[in-house]
């Protein structure tokens, strides 16, 4: 049961849920924790987090501590601090030294800014050391939206800004379960013939059979949306490499009109939502998998960059793009992967791990060497060449 409170601070609305008020980052003296909803993921702010919220607070700085912010139809994320409804801020501790953490840190941000939010970062040291400072640059990126706000306003240049706060569980959660979305999704695509037949019309017409039909959940048709391209994903030959490639050209098409589909339902915002999830896994399409039954297989360095370059050209227009780095990380954690499942299967047959069985891997040891060079990359998981 959720019990509302007035914070006894800012008099504020407090769920006794809450372990801080959110707009003075004060302690909700009736927390009380057996309130949890696991819907809701509340992470308990740090001290440096606190601190820098309460001193905005006090200079009269409209914060909201670790708000629901929603950057797709189905995930949402709570960051340290929205200042003024307008910008993020994150205060990163060492974590944030990870380097899985920072990709996933530029990819969420890059989700955020798509939707009209800046995100500023500040170290814990910083709040510690430089609090003043800290201050003052968040007063000045204050000043200086508001110029741009004033100019925009001249110029009847409207804001992109669509991320929507504390949706209601029942406006966001999906109303079809996941069987029943893959059941939907795999009828559907057996009616798609041609592209011409990826409109929100004809899957309106055709999802509509169903009850409850998932075209009125944003969710729902995300998760869909994105069964349905998974089911036609193809690969196509390379004339400069002798094995195909992910036929990215293809894809961006069909993706193209998921993007329009989403509109139709759901305007601007279920646009860029899917979009934001798409770019959240882009990665995947481009790192080595354990998978048997792989589309393609990934085998040398020069297919990684034949990969990331074309998947680049076509999905760069709608804002989502890899990096070289990204799938580096990536791909430190699938070896990791494949060297634990190699591992495991070797205790039923100690010569399953053979040259055979590592050959196809070790090219990707050779490219991560030139990111070992980097100490903080070195370190991170004490990663271990493969084979």
């Amino acid at each position: 049961m959720e019990l509302i409170e007035a914070c006894e601070v800012c008099h504020n609305k407090v769920f006794s849920y809450q372990k801080y008020c959110r707009k003075c980052a004060n302690p909700n003296k009736r927390y009380n924790p057996n309130h949890y909803n696991s819907y809701r993921k509340r992470s308990e702010p740090t001290k440096y987090t606190l601190e820098l919220a309460k001193a905005l607070y006090s200079m009269g700085i409209e914060i909201e501590l670790e708000p629901e912010i929603w950057y797709t139809s189905c995930n949402f994320y709570t960051p340290d601090i929205l200042v003024n409804s307008n910008f993020i801020i994150e205060v990163d501790g060492q974590v944030h030294e990870d380097l899985q953490v920072q990709k996933n840190d530029r990819i969420r941000q890059r989700a955020l800014e798509n939707s009209g939010y800046s995100v500023y970062r500040f170290k814990n040291q910083e709040i510690v050391h430089s609090l003043a400072y800290v201050i003052a640059k968040i007063k000045s990126i204050i000043n200086l939206s508001k110029q741009k706000q004033m100019e925009r306003n001249s110029r009847d240049i409207p804001r992109t800004k669509i991320i929507e706060l504390d949706v209601p569980e029942d406006k966001r959660l999906s109303n079809v379960s996941e069987g029943f979305i893959k059941a939907y999704a795999i009828a559907l695509n057996s009616t798609l013939t041609s592209i011409n037949s990826w409109t929100g019309q004809y899957f309106k017409e055709f999802l509509s059979q169903y009850n409850p039909p998932p075209t009125a959940n944003r969710c729902a048709m995300e998760k869909l949306i994105f069964v349905v391209l998974g089911l036609n994903l193809r690969s196509k030959s390379d004339r400069d490499n002798n094995y195909p490639n992910i036929d990215f050209e293809h894809y961006s098409a069909l993706f193209n009109q998921c993007v329009q589909i989403m509109n139709y339902f759901f305007g601007k915002i279920g646009e860029i939502e899917l979009k934001n999830a798409f770019n959240i896994t882009a990665t995947n399409f481009i790192k080595p998998r354990i998978a048997q039954n792989r589309l393609v297989l990934i085998k040398d360095y020069k297919g990684i960059v034949s990969h990331i370059n074309d998947f680049n050209k076509h999905f760069f227009k709608f804002g989502i793009s890899v990096e070289e780095l990204e799938v580096k990380v990536e791909c430190i954690g699938e070896l990791e992967k494949i060297k634990r499942s190699l591992e495991e299967k070797s205790r039923f047959d100690p010569a399953i791990i053979s040259q055979r069985q590592t050959k196809h891997f070790r090219w990707l040891n050779a490219w991560l060497e030139e990111a070992k060079a980097f100490q903080w990359l070195s370190t991170w998981l004490g990663y271990k060449n493969f084979g």
